[in-house]
């Protein structure tokens, strides 16, 4: 026979016959072996479809178990931003753990997108049934990395939540000792008021001291019991007097016998003095010295004063 023709056993015997072939490939062709194998080809087609859609279906539950675990991680997430609102002092450490577990869930969803991406890719090429099949293949391998992946980070999310908790009681414990020294500050504080109380109580008895001049030839002195009064000073004739501050503030009466021409210069250049206002009610500073009266001096270090005293 020729090309194109086909042995056939008819009525009259075995003849050669042309094979008609169909332009349209489908099930209704007049060729006998044309219709076999696009019968077999699509039946092919349809199990790889099949198989495909099978595929498509364990993918699905797949990125439903991922949206399954995401929503875990999400519920993880707000119990520790709950635990931040009540340890502020925690708070930046808690918030790069929410950045993290949220740069994670920005991952799942990148992942989710390139699932759906490799789907509609697959889908697209189910003409192809040997490339489609490689890119499955590819596709259940990316799978089980990230299912590894996501193991992974469900276990580092274990170990942040542990740590956290940890946190918690070293915090809890800082609190307990910041606690027990706000008391002891509280004690001290109230020492501290019954001391200053003290010293107003002093320091009313000196101005009320202060409102009255002392007499000639009087000073004012602390006696043994530390209460303050105006005694006589030494008999006149001496020829110096000396009066020894101590570094800061010192009270000084200045006896009516001193001789302050020489000295208060000097002294009002290198230490600060203060006299009471009677007037204003109030200390002013002072710009000179008079004999029987009182002055707060403010020494920059410990010295003597020397004074010539009249005769």
């Amino acid at each position: 026979g020729e090309i194109g023709q086909v042995l056939t056993v008819t009525e009259e015997g075995y003849i050669w016959q042309d094979i008609p072939v169909d332009d349209a490939l489908d099930g209704a062709s007049e060729n006998a072996v044309q219709n076999k194998v696009v019968t077999a080809a699509i039946g092919a087609l349809e199990e790889a479809d099949s198989a495909m859609q099978d595929d498509i279906a364990t993918l699905q539950t797949a990125t439903t178990n991922l949206a399954d675990t995401d929503t875990a991680i999400q519920g993880k997430i707000a119990d520790l931003q709950a635990k931040d609102t009540a340890l502020a002092n925690a708070d930046t450490a808690m918030l790069n753990s929410i950045g993290a577990l949220q740069t994670r869930d920005n991952e799942l969803a990148n992942a989710q997108a390139t699932i759906n991406t490799n789907l509609s890719t697959i889908q697209g090429n189910v003409s192809s049934l040997n490339g489609a099949n490689a890119l499955i293949q590819g596709d259940i391998t990316a799978l089980k990395a990230k299912d590894t992946e996501l193991t992974a980070t469900d276990n580092t999310l274990a170990g942040n939540i542990t740590a956290l908790q940890t946190n918690t009681a070293k915090i809890e414990t800082t609190a307990t000792n910041l606690q027990k020294s706000v008391t002891d500050l509280q004690t001290k504080n109230t020492e501290l008021e019954k001391t200053v109380a003290e010293l107003q109580t002093k320091l009313n008895t000196l101005l009320g001291l202060l409102e009255n001049d002392g007499q000639e030839a009087q000073v004012l002195t602390k006696g043994a019991d530390s209460t303050f009064g105006w005694k006589n000073a030494a008999a006149g004739g001496a020829q110096g007097l000396t009066i020894n501050l101590v570094e800061g503030w010192n009270l000084v009466a200045i006896p009516g016998n001193a001789n302050l021409d020489e000295s208060q210069a000097s002294l009002l250049a290198e230490i600060e003095i203060y006299t009471y206002d009677k007037a204003q009610q109030t200390y002013a500073p002072s710009q000179g010295l008079l004999p029987l009266n009182s002055y707060w001096m403010r020494a920059p270090r410990a010295c003597t004063i020397h004074f010539a005293t009249a005769k």
